[in-house]
């Protein structure tokens, strides 16, 4: 016999809610039956989630919604549903719900700086401007791609070119080749390279630097 499950068809002001609605409302009843408050809990708890799974989450959980929640809402939900989450956690669902709500990602410097660094893990300083290094932002460009594809704005892809020079990076990583930006993109950089007296050595140190950083945050 099946689970039977009393859900309002109705809202508190007597307008009749959409079958979207009342598929979440039966969906949330089910998942919460199913699963234990600490099950849940662990679901979050985990400082290494990557960011494509953690918006899956936060959509399944609270549907297309959070998005517009402020903050403060958002802290308050996970800590009713979940319990206490990493900060780095936090800061990440606040940097995916920047991009899903607006485009400030792909045409703003500053914007663009503090989600790196939330989906690198590291705590944003709203009130200074931080540095951030070519394996973060080409580690944050890759799982911000899996969030929402988007073109870049090109005082952004300065941006990027700049933080490349600044670290001695002349020839652009591979990752970011489709930014299309200018930089020198048909030079033969052997990887293998470990002569760091060249030219070539020193960029094929830094790329596989950078490399070595993507291995390292994709295993956790």
């Amino acid at each position: 016999m099946g689970t039977q499950i009393d859900v309002s068809p109705t809202r508190s002001d007597g307008s009749w809610k959409s079958g979207e609605e009342v598929f979440l409302e039966v969906f949330n009843h089910l998942k919460s039956k199913g699963v234990s408050r600490r099950d849940r809990e662990d679901q979050l708890s985990n400082q290494s989630m990557d960011s494509k799974s953690l918006a899956e989450k936060m959509i399944e959980s609270y549907g297309a919604d959070w998005v517009g929640w402020l903050p403060e809402t958002v802290r308050q939900q996970l800590s009713s549903d979940f319990g206490e989450i990493p900060e780095n956690i936090i800061q990440k669902i606040f940097a995916i719900k920047t991009m899903l709500s607006n485009d400030y990602f792909w045409n703003n410097v500053y914007i663009f700086q503090n989600v790196i660094l939330a989906l690198n893990d590291m705590y944003p300083d709203f009130s200074s401007f931080q540095e951030i290094s070519p394996a973060q932002v080409v580690y944050g460009i890759l799982e911000s791609k899996k969030i929402r594809d988007f073109e870049f704005d090109d005082v952004v892809k300065a941006y990027i070119r700049n933080i490349l020079f600044d670290n001695g990076l002349f020839v652009c990583p591979p990752e970011l080749r489709f930014l299309g930006l200018d930089m020198a993109y048909n030079m033969a950089i052997d990887e293998n390279v470990e002569d760091v007296e060249t030219f070539e050595g020193i960029q094929s140190a830094k790329i596989r630097a950078i490399k070595i950083y993507l291995e390292e945050k994709n295993n956790g």
